[in-house]
């Protein structure tokens, strides 16, 4: 019986996301402890964690890098850096993520990158080869309700007309008559 950690399988992810991104444009510091993929998982983590203050967030998100990747030099200790440095590097960093990303899924998707000579990013579920004419689309559409002034009950709702208005003066003839 092999037993998993859930950690081992978050660093197996992060490693499979941040590992092949070519992180050369991004730039930090000399002097910086950060390298551009352990800012990028700790960006990761800080966003993704569940504690209420930034503060709080950071110290979680730190500790799991560091306990992940056990860095070669120890990581800057102030949330309030790692926001500065989030701060300045966002557009490159996420230039890189999403560059990085791009290409994994070009190389392990190859078959299916494509769909008719387009590259599909979204899909709400219609099929290519449904042609849309009006036979069609009346035989597999999903029917939707009228946007008429009806309640869930089916009646017609009863709106408020105003005095003097061309509605009011309509309603009122139709009473009369």
């Amino acid at each position: 019986m092999t037993v998993v950690l859930n950690a081992d399988c978050l660093k197996l992810a992060l490693k499979w996301l941040l590992d092949q991104v070519d992180w050369l444009s991004v730039r930090l510091r000399e002097d910086c402890a950060w390298s551009p993929s352990l800012l990028a998982a700790a960006a990761l983590m800080w966003a993704w964690g569940d504690e209420t203050t930034p503060g709080g967030r950071f110290v979680s998100a730190r500790r799991l890098v560091v306990h992940l990747f056990v860095p070669a030099t120890p990581l800057a200790g102030s949330d309030q850096s790692f926001v500065n440095l989030l701060r300045r590097g966002t557009v490159e960093l996420m230039d890189c993520l999403k560059r990085g990303l791009r290409e994994r899924m070009q190389h392990h998707l190859a078959r299916d990158w494509s769909v008719l000579d387009l590259v599909m990013f979204a899909v709400d579920g219609s099929r290519c080869e449904l042609a849309r004419t009006v036979s069609n689309e009346r035989a597999c559409s999903a029917t939707r309700p009228s946007k008429k002034s009806h309640t869930r009950t089916g009646r017609k709702s009863k709106r408020k007309i105003k005095p003097g208005s061309t509605h009011f003066q309509q309603a009122a003839l139709r009473h009369l008559c």
